[in-house]
């Protein structure tokens, strides 16, 4: 039976059930899956999108500059 973890944890993916599973000890558990998991890739997507457009953006510009490769 996996191990309760304090229900004081919060966060984007907090740990409320740690396994074992081929004999190692306190894994995090499988999350989302199914309509669940479509929905916690699309929230973590809009939460993430304009800072990954800022960083290939930086990368394109800055990539080209032969002093900076």
């Amino acid at each position: 039976m996996p191990a309760k973890v304090s229900d004081d944890i919060t966060g984007y993916f907090p740990l409320g059930e740690l396994q074992n599973l081929a004999g190692i000890d306190k894994q995090d558990g499988k999350w989302g899956g199914g309509v669940e998991g479509a929905a916690l890739a699309e929230n973590w997507i809009r939460r993430s999108y304009q800072l990954w457009t800022q960083w290939t953006g930086y990368l394109v510009e800055y990539s080209l500059e032969p002093a900076n490769q």
